[in-house]
């Protein structure tokens, strides 16, 4: 899947990349550049220096904070740090994170985007970090029209939506989403205890043999034809 390019461009593959450095974030790189430009070890820190990485370290830290609070206050802003395949090609990450919720819409972000990058012509947009967006709805390269109906959600559905992307179908819709979710237990057992009970298959089996019943394996013959289960925020989420 790729993204349109602004200004009425073509689709195209991205070009060869320089190889990247594993398990450092675009916020500590770019700190490293602003602070050392050119790799110039003896570079003097302005104020003015200082200010850039703070603004560079303060999406990161705020949610640093916010996942150490309530459920609710875990859930964190859907942001994206926008660099350049230009940029970083000449070894350079610079870009901005900007939050979604900013854009009514795809073409509204790219706009945004493509002013960000105002002084390339033609900018191949990188997407190179990401935070509070499901599974399969951004890539490196590319971002989903679909992104913004979720953002539209309240906070349970996206949760929902977020949950069954991640491990259920990374391309499944809304729509499928809700179709799929069958609710929230406290283990596989307590599923399969609730679901025998609900549709009656546990009345077939004798008041005196129904504590023998191995909830455990029932759940796992169903995860091998086509349920799927969940572990997230402390709970079972169950989807058929």
């Amino acid at each position: 899947m790729s993204s349109k390019k602004s200004g009425g461009g073509t689709d195209r593959k991205p070009r060869r990349r320089v190889a990247r450095l594993r398990k450092v974030s675009p916020e500590l790189l770019a700190i490293r550049e602003t602070l050392w430009p050119g790799g110039n070890m003896a570079a003097v820190w302005s104020p003015d220096t200082i200010d850039q990485v703070a603004q560079i370290a303060r999406p990161h830290e705020q949610s640093r904070d916010a996942t150490q609070g309530s459920h609710h206050q875990r859930r964190r802003e859907s942001k994206v740090y926008v660099g350049t395949y230009g940029k970083y090609n000449n070894g350079s990450i610079k870009g901005s994170w900007l939050n979604l919720a900013d854009y009514a819409d795809r073409e509204e972000f790219l706009a945004a985007c493509a002013d960000l990058h105002k002084d390339e012509h033609d900018p191949e947009f990188m997407f190179q970090d990401h935070e509070g967006i499901p599974e399969g709805m951004i890539s490196e390269s590319s971002v989903e029209d679909q992104l913004w109906d979720w953002l539209a959600l309240d906070d349970d559905d996206k949760e929902l939506v977020a949950v069954y992307r991640k491990h259920v179908d990374q391309a499944g819709t809304i729509e499928q989403a809700h179709d799929a979710f069958m609710g929230t237990f406290e283990s596989k057992e307590d599923w399969a205890e609730s679901y025998l009970d609900d549709t009656g298959l546990i009345r077939e089996v004798p008041e005196g043999l129904q504590g023998y019943i191995d909830y455990g394996k029932y759940a796992r013959d169903a995860g091998f034809n086509g349920m799927s289960f969940a572990r997230h925020d402390g709970k079972v989420w169950v989807f058929t």
